[in-house]
């Protein structure tokens, strides 16, 4: 897609770890959070998140993932 700074806007609870996964992958993006639900509160849901944080580190500093296998097809505007 060529984009160089993407805004990414999803819940507070996961804009640490989509930023970090981004800006770990070479990508500069920045976040903006959306006032959705406060997951934040319910103990359950930051153990996943905090698991999902550690894991993310895993695959990129250990696994290595390869973003170009990843890029997904380019999004094709609908005809009007």
């Amino acid at each position: 897609y060529h984009i160089e700074q993407p805004l990414i806007i999803t819940q507070a609870e996961h804009l640490t770890r989509s930023v970090y996964i981004c800006r770990s992958l070479g990508v500069d993006a920045h976040g903006l959070t959306f006032g959705g639900p406060a997951w934040s509160q319910d103990i359950g849901f930051t153990l996943r998140e905090q698991a999902a944080l550690v894991l993310a580190w895993i695959d990129i500093h250990i696994l290595h993932p390869n973003p170009s296998q990843a890029l997904p097809t380019p999004y094709a505007s609908p005809t009007l």
